[in-house]
């Protein structure tokens, strides 16, 4: 078997949020230039012990699973997400770690919850208060934490990087509040945008799935982007 760019490696589908859910086929030319994206916003690679419990039908947990693997990292799926499981799986080694926002809350209010060889955390999937990001920088000031804003049909769109957590922990929590800046070739713009700045958030990439005709992703989030390229999100 020799694959092409072009052939589809795995199907997921969107959460129906807004509808019914759809399939969106990941084809390998842009699994690997989505590999490519994030492990340069991850500083993932050899060596490096991946664990994720985000759920694996998600493109946060399977997604991330796959750029891992093909980083060269090893992988720890966790299939049920608590507080004992973390402890039980974080005697494996984990150098990376993938969670949603209400993970986070939960490992924070647990004492001793950061295995030592932690050096990245990455979270997304929903809004956090800007409040517990400065928390978590300040409590552990040499964990690098990053936050990714994509959908099934394109990811990363947006991140905010570990520079930016440290620096909305020092006073500029607006920053915190954020999505970040675009991701690593990614065009990003705002569409019908009132006087108060907010559109629909449209974004092009070569490492989204599954764009439209002219190649623009249209999210179906309002957004606005202020002078600096940070994109804030609204509904």
């Amino acid at each position: 078997v020799d694959p092409g760019p072009s052939e589809v490696g795995v199907v997921l589908h969107t959460s129906g949020t807004s509808g019914a859910p759809k399939a969106v086929p990941l084809t390998l030319g842009r699994l690997a230039s989505r590999t490519t994206v994030n492990r340069e916003l991850l500083d993932l690679g050899m060596g490096d012990v991946y664990m994720t419990a985000k759920a694996i039908h998600h493109v946060g947990g399977l997604g991330l699973a796959l750029v891992a693997l093909g980083s060269g990292a090893a992988l720890i799926p966790s299939g049920r997400f608590s507080v004992k499981e973390w402890g039980a799986l974080s005697r494996l080694g984990p150098t990376h770690v993938s969670l949603v926002p209400t993970m986070v809350e939960l490992l924070l209010g647990s004492p001793g919850w950061r295995p030592p060889s932690l050096r990245l955390l990455q979270y997304g999937g929903g809004p956090i208060d800007p409040r517990t990001l400065a928390e978590l920088v300040r409590a552990e000031p040499d964990l690098d934490v990053v936050a990714l804003y994509g959908q099934t049909e394109g990811s990363p769109i947006a991140y905010l990087s570990a520079a930016d957590h440290r620096d909305g922990a020092d006073g500029n929590v607006e920053v915190l509040a954020s999505a970040g800046r675009s991701a690593p070739g990614v065009e990003l713009r705002i569409d019908g945008a009132g006087r108060d700045g907010i559109g629909q958030v449209v974004a092009r990439a070569e490492h989204f799935f599954l764009p439209g005709s002219d190649g623009w992703l249209r999210t179906g989030d309002l957004g606005r982007i202020d002078h600096r390229g940070y994109l804030t999100l609204v509904g």
